[in-house]
């Protein structure tokens, strides 16, 4: 009996420790963009990473904000729109054809 509560909770402790790891993979990503977001370009490209900037600057954030939003935005529109379009097309020339065979 007491190997079983024992068993149980090494299986617990063992789901929890692998689900922390998997968020911790999956928040790496994030965490990277935010921080090279802040970084001087010579701490972002140096080998070995560099996880905790010694500077830190807002120049790159005010650059991005002050681009063309909504060039940018209308592009991203027809993109996406155009590839709607292409699927729409292929879906129903697929069923087309799937219903003379």
């Amino acid at each position: 009996m007491n190997s079983d509560k024992t068993a149980s909770r090494f299986k617990s402790v063992f789901f929890y420790l692998a689900l922390l790891l998997g968020a911790a993979i999956m928040f790496l990503p994030f965490y990277w963009t935010v921080i090279t977001s802040v970084m001087f370009p010579e701490e972002t490209n140096h080998f070995p990473i560099i996880w905790i900037p010694t500077r830190i600057t807002l120049k790159w954030l005010v650059q991005a904000w002050s681009a063309k939003f909504p060039l940018y935005y209308l592009n991203s529109t027809i993109i996406a729109a155009v590839v709607v379009a292409q699927q729409r097309l292929y879906q129903r020339n697929g069923r087309v054809h799937l219903r003379q065979i």
